[in-house]
């Protein structure tokens, strides 16, 4: 009943959204690679790819600030038997749902515009997985007392850092900080390491272990922010 509850008020808070990013990735995308001469299909593609993911991402934060729920709701329903653990799994597993149903239809719209390529499924699987850990970052930060937007904002700047850990790390070695970009790759997630548009639009392969390995860690930073949310709901709300 939790889940069904958090999956129709994700329903409604991401459709306008989803409808929206379906006509353009079915509508812009392949008038807008069109523009460009003597590479059609490599800039439709490249296009089509980041509106996927720019949509998704942007859903999933928006549905991560709802992770808590509305407070009056919550308390009536933790006053019961339900325990907040619960509450949080209940109220993640729901948004995540509607987060990876908006993915599987922006891929098969992706599909209708460009050729899918052979890792077509696991370019889903990043944005799903990476749409799971927005969804806690926000969660969590919307726990901790942040305004809705500023949640989003601040898990949306995480998440760039995130996709940015190879180059930090990298840059902070050349500086002689190896040891601090040893310990970003612990304290954010590598949303890198799952990432195949680069390999999608160029036509190469990808390691597959590479990229389900990645997957995996992120799942299990998804699992930790929500553990980390009971957590900081247990504090705030006292039973």
């Amino acid at each position: 009943m939790l889940i069904l509850d958090a999956l129709r008020e994700g329903l409604r808070a991401a459709m306008w959204v989803t409808l929206g990013a379906l006509g353009l990735v079915l509508l812009l995308a392949p008038a807008a690679g069109g523009v460009v001469i003597g590479a059609r299909m490599r800039a439709t593609t490249d296009l089509v790819l980041w509106l996927q993911w720019v949509s998704v991402c942007g859903t999933a934060l928006h549905l991560g600030t709802r992770v808590p729920g509305p407070a009056g709701l919550r308390a009536l329903v933790l006053a019961g038997p339900v325990s907040r653990a619960r509450w949080v799994a209940a109220r993640t597993l729901g948004l995540g749902a509607v987060s990876w149903a908006q993915v599987v239809a922006l891929l098969v719209a992706g599909a209708v515009v460009v050729p899918p390529a052979p890792v077509w499924g696991l370019h889903g699987l990043a944005l799903g997985t990476e749409a799971l850990v927005l969804i806690g970052m926000a969660g969590l930060l919307r726990t901790l007392g942040a305004r809705p937007w500023l949640a989003g904002v601040a898990a949306g700047a995480l998440g760039l850092v995130g996709h940015l850990e190879a180059e930090v790390v990298r840059a902070l070695g050349q500086g002689g900080l190896a040891g601090l970009g040893r310990g970003l790759t612990w304290l954010l997630p590598g949303f890198d390491q799952v990432g195949v548009q680069s390999a999608i639009v160029a036509g190469q392969g990808v390691v597959l272990t590479t990229v389900l390995g990645g997957a995996a860690q992120l799942l299990c930073w998804s699992l930790v922010l929500g553990g980390a949310t009971v957590l900081v709901m247990d504090r705030r709300d006292p039973a």
